[in-house]
């Protein structure tokens, strides 16, 4: 993506976006008519260690980073809404993955909050938080 083309103060420009949006599944069959996935992967290794999949967002030099967001559509008519996974995989020898969840530190502030929410049902009770 292009970068802003000034550094102007009142207005550089912006930086270009990436947008990567799979295809949309026109059929009429509720099963069979699924719209197209976006696969992002890192390289394999045969001896050393396979390559990593990172996001980050963007950097400020005044002000504050950009967020990560990961949401899922809401659901059509007839259907629930997608979940959100983070796994790590399973190893045949030693510690699977480690799954962390960190905020940063403040200075001259506090760090940040971890929030979990479950959401509401309009019949029965919302959903449970579960630790295992």
């Amino acid at each position: 993506a292009g970068a802003g083309l000034s550094t102007d103060a009142a207005d550089g420009g912006d930086g270009g976006d990436v947008v990567v949006t799979a295809g949309k599944a026109f059929g009429g069959n509720a099963v069979t008519d699924i719209g197209g996935d976006v696969l992002v992967s890192a390289g394999a290794a045969t001896s050393a260690v396979g390559g990593t999949v990172e996001v980050t967002s963007g950097f400020s030099d005044a002000t504050s980073s950009g967020a990560i967001s990961l949401t899922t559509a809401n659901a059509g008519t007839a259907g629930v809404s997608g979940g959100v996974f983070v796994t790590t995989g399973d190893t045949t020898q030693g510690e699977s993955g480690t799954v962390a969840i960190n905020t940063g530190a403040g200075v001259q502030g506090s760090g940040g909050d971890i929030s979990m929410t479950v959401g509401t049902g309009n019949m029965g009770d919302g959903g449970d938080i579960i630790g295992v």
